[in-house]
């Protein structure tokens, strides 16, 4: 089995929480920083989010995500990993729980690099591993297939142009 990553995803629908649980753990386990997305029509940020202040390390506004131009801007708030933020990661039990009054799609990076993003609303995670990773987290109950899919827009439903 060759060592080189690839691109998997993972739906989480119908999990009780160990599905989300156990990609938390491997986000944590690598990731240097974590970044959620707040929806620019959400007016004030997500209460939850004011204890871990003192731990942002960047704010931006776009209309892009992930390359995609989307209909209406978001604000991305990035936070350095630390002991706060990783129980503040811990408090939702599931994926689809990053939504009413949460911040969403907490997205794990390594260096700058993702190593595990989310779609919420979707119930989707992605990641960047190797097949002896995807192994690993498929003999704790991840289900992973290959990345991308035959049809991307089955997947994703943000509007782009």
């Amino acid at each position: 089995m060759e060592n080189i990553p690839s691109s998997y995803y993972s739906e989480l629908v119908g999990d009780t929480g160990k599905q989300w649980q156990t990609l938390l753990d491997f986000g944590l386990a690598r990731a240097d920083t974590v970044e959620f997305a707040v929806p620019v029509n959400v007016k004030l940020w997500p209460a939850a989010l004011q204890p871990l202040a003192s731990f942002l390390i960047q704010r931006t506004t776009s209309r892009t995500c992930w390359g995609n131009q989307q209909i209406t801007s978001t604000t991305y708030l990035r936070y350095n990993i630390c002991l706060e933020v990783e129980l503040f990661l811990r408090s939702q039990n599931r994926l689809v729980d990053w939504l009413f009054n949460m911040p969403q799609d907490p997205t794990f990076y390594q260096h700058e690099v993702q190593v595990l993003w989310t779609i919420s609303h979707e119930e989707l995670a992605f990641l960047q591993i190797t097949p002896q990773e995807a192994a690993d987290l498929a003999g704790k109950g991840i289900n992973l297939q290959l990345w991308p899919p035959g049809n991307r827009e089955e997947y994703i439903h943000y509007p782009t142009f």
